[in-house]
């Protein structure tokens, strides 16, 4: 949850929560008219999605 108060709040995104890959993560932000974000992480190659109703 960390993840997406950080990329509210600044903007930026910071280590992968699941390997702690330093780059930054990708930022999908889904046209879905609810505000859905998912960050991709090529360090582990993981995705982690948010739901915008539940942020």
């Amino acid at each position: 949850m960390e993840i997406i108060k950080r990329f509210s709040n600044t903007g930026e995104t910071g280590r992968c929560p699941d390997c702690g890959y330093e780059e930054k993560l990708e930022v999908i932000i889904t046209d879905d008219g609810i505000g859905s974000v998912t960050f991709y992480c090529k360090g582990c190659n993981r995705y982690t999605h948010f739901d915008g109703r539940s942020i």
